[in-house]
């Protein structure tokens, strides 16, 4: 099933302020992971009614580095295209996704990482990875993920790649997880509307 170009909502590199608005406007895959734990589900509750700006720092400057060059590494092996778009769920148009990559045929998402930690003692990705992955399948529509995490190192005054190549997996649609997180949005929505909107 292709997306819609009206689901396209707002590209970060065209216009980063329209993007950033698109996001506010619904439950991102970020913070539907988030949202997953009572915990993680008052805090982003909280951090709606008192954000506070996200401080940069050497690590994420290193992996928007990073970003571009393993996404060209995607598209040559598996033919997913870089992008930097909001979009938005089918029927729902508070539901947001933001893949770092997608196919010509759409049947294809790709997100991509970069950590301190070489997960190889992992026989998958993280969980609040795999939550996110999940939501953005459910959000675009797409088939499969192709995810990519590349470990960081430290090198003399910055970092490197700690591979000479990203470690890989495909992902494919897990519908039981997909109830929960769809579950945890529509509850975050209606927490939103109330604490935040007083509604």
């Amino acid at each position: 099933m292709m997306i819609e170009a009206s689901r396209f909502l707002a590209s970060k590199s065209l216009d980063e302020a329209g993007w950033l608005s698109a996001r506010s406007g619904g439950v991102t895959a970020t913070q539907v992971a988030r949202a997953s734990t009572p915990k993680g589900f008052e805090g982003e509750v909280v951090a709606l009614q008192n954000p506070e700006p996200v401080e940069d720092n050497p690590f994420m400057a290193w992996g928007r580095e990073a970003e571009p060059r393993i996404g060209m590494w995607l598209k040559d092996r598996f033919g997913v295209l870089p992008i930097d778009w909001v979009i938005r769920h089918e029927t729902v148009a508070e539901f947001l996704a933001s893949p770092d990559g997608l196919s010509v045929s759409h049947a294809t998402i790709c997100e991509i990482k970069t950590t301190g930690k070489p997960w190889e003692s992992y026989k998958t990705a993280p969980i609040h990875y795999r939550r996110q992955i999940q939501w953005q399948l459910f959000v675009t529509g797409a088939e499969e993920c192709v995810f990519a995490w590349m470990w960081r190192v430290e090198s003399g005054s910055g970092f490197a790649d700690g591979w000479f190549e990203p470690r890989v997996e495909v992902v494919g649609v897990d519908l039981g997880m997909r109830s929960d997180l769809v579950g945890v949005a529509e509850a975050f929505l209606v927490e939103r509307e109330s604490r935040v909107f007083g509604l």
